[in-house]
């Protein structure tokens, strides 16, 4: 059958059509419209001899949506926050829109014209152009197609589609590595030094340093960025501090590029995080904890860097975090967006909902247990927001700003599949890559001090009762 152009006046939607569409979906439909206008060659609109729409009623709405915006600067803010669109270079935009522009001025739909049919034959058809015949490959579905894009596609949860996705039932635990095996821990580590650990690399090298960080990618680009650089704080004072209040029985070490002027600290995370980014896919999302008080050196850098800021999230921990501030610290905030260029892997279980309505329950009236079931239901990680409560280590002594490890983990499971690569350039003790090592992805870190990598081979040894393996020697022997 041949398709033709017709106005799209001459189209009439056919008030007995038996498919429902809620906003959401039909908000997704135009979308997919504007960002793939060739869908109307692929799929016309099936008209009877009156114009009447038989199938694709949904597509004739949303082209009618489409015309009442007007004009081309209308289109471009619908798109402004489209998946598809944003993988777009600048050019193949511009045609986009300029394509749009022109249609404004004539809307037209592609039909195909079924006169002959008879009335049963029409319902008929009506029917069985709503449904979908046949099972999914689901193997082929979930290895070709990106959940974001099924998603802008009209699928939210693949019901539409009778698909389940896979769940990622990885879960991390904190290890039992300890401050005296961190002493003990055997000198190995020279700067360049490059370590495997199972499916994971070390690297005693600079973060700064673009050469560095391609010897510790060897080729492979990042899904995931999960770092924790230094606050530029001097943790030094604050460890002598705490040394003396304990009686000399702390072991923190000094952390390095921590004391620094505040320009040279905002060129040094500018260089950290443009080597970052070269090793980052397009679309990888990235978690940078920092302190609030050097949080404008990280912002800029981030700039600087070429990445933009999305959110900013904070970590409330369980305990205070001593020091000679008039407010003691109970939180961290850790910046958090992803590298442009394609669409960013996000997984958020918003299946149940933690919302309670407080019209339905009397909450002086619940039972010990069922108090205890809201207070869950509240804290639960299954619907993602921008406060994490997690319990801080009750002594970090390996390292001055060591996180839990099940507070890296939420943010690995968020932001990666199993089997990916998570890249961590200021390994600090290692958390990340203990994390990655119980969840199933590939961790590649970089340490600058010697001393920090000897603890990290050591914390994976005893976690895996494997041995590390030297890769390659530094440039120094």
């Amino acid at each position: 059958m041949q398709t033709e152009k017709v106005p799209l006046k001459s189209v009439n939607t056919n008030k007995d059509n038996p498919r429902k569409i809620d906003k959401a979906q039909f908000d997704r439909l135009v979308i997919s419209l504007l960002v793939f206008p060739e869908m109307q060659q692929l799929r016309p609109i099936v008209v009877d001899e009156t114009g009447t729409a038989l199938g694709g009623n949904m597509r004739y709405r949303a082209l009618t949506a489409i015309a009442q915006k007007k004009t081309a600067a209308n289109i471009a803010d619908t798109l402004r926050d489209s998946r598809d669109f944003a993988k777009k270079t600048p050019q193949q935009q511009k045609r986009l829109l300029d394509y749009w522009e022109q249609w404004l001025a004539s809307p037209t739909a592609t039909i195909v014209r079924a006169e002959t049919l008879t009335p049963e034959q029409k319902r008929e058809f009506i029917i069985k152009d709503n449904v979908s015949f046949g099972d999914w490959d689901e193997e082929i579905l979930l290895a070709d197609f990106d959940m974001a894009d099924l998603e802008d596609w009209g699928f939210t949860d693949l019901d539409d589609l009778g698909v389940e996705l896979p769940v990622d039932d990885t879960e991390a635990e904190e290890d039992d590595f300890t401050d005296e095996d961190a002493e003990d821990a055997p000198t190995r580590c020279s700067p360049g030094d490059i370590w495997r650990l199972g499916d994971h690399v070390l690297m005693c090298g600079d973060s700064t340093k673009a050469n560095d960080v391609a010897r510790l990618m060897d080729g492979v680009s990042a899904d995931l960025l999960l770092t924790d650089p230094p606050y530029n704080v001097d943790y030094s004072g604050k460890n002598e501090m705490l040394n003396k209040a304990d009686k000399g029985n702390r072991v923190q070490k000094a952390i390095a590029n921590d004391r620094m002027s505040d320009a040279a600290f905002e060129a040094f995370l500018t260089a950290a995080f443009e080597s970052a980014n070269q090793a980052m896919k397009p679309g990888a999302a990235f978690y940078i904890w920092h302190a609030d008080s050097k949080g404008l050196a990280f912002r800029q850098a981030l700039s600087n860097a070429g990445l933009t800021l999305r959110e900013n999230l904070v970590w409330v921990k369980n305990a205070i975090v001593l020091g000679r501030q008039d407010y003691q610290w109970k939180h961290e905030p850790c910046l958090y967006g992803w590298k442009d260029g394609a669409a960013h892997y996000f997984v958020d279980d918003r299946s149940q909902s933690t919302a309670i309505e407080d019209a339905a329950v009397d909450y002086r009236k619940l039972k010990k247990e069922e108090l205890l079931k809201v207070v869950l239901e509240l804290t639960s990680p299954r619907v993602a927001t921008t406060v994490i409560y997690e319990n801080k280590p009750s002594r970090s002594d390996i390292h001055p700003t060591m996180k839990p490890v099940k507070l890296m983990a939420r943010l690995i499971k968020n932001s990666s599949k199993p089997g990916q690569t998570v890249l961590d350039l200021f390994g600090g003790s290692g958390t990340t890559l203990i994390a990655c090592e119980q969840l199933k992805r590939k961790c590649c870190m970089m340490e600058f001090d010697p001393k920090y990598c000897d603890a990290i081979l050591a914390r994976w040894e005893k976690l895996t009762g494997r041995e590390a393996e030297l890769a390659s020697r530094g440039s120094n022997e």
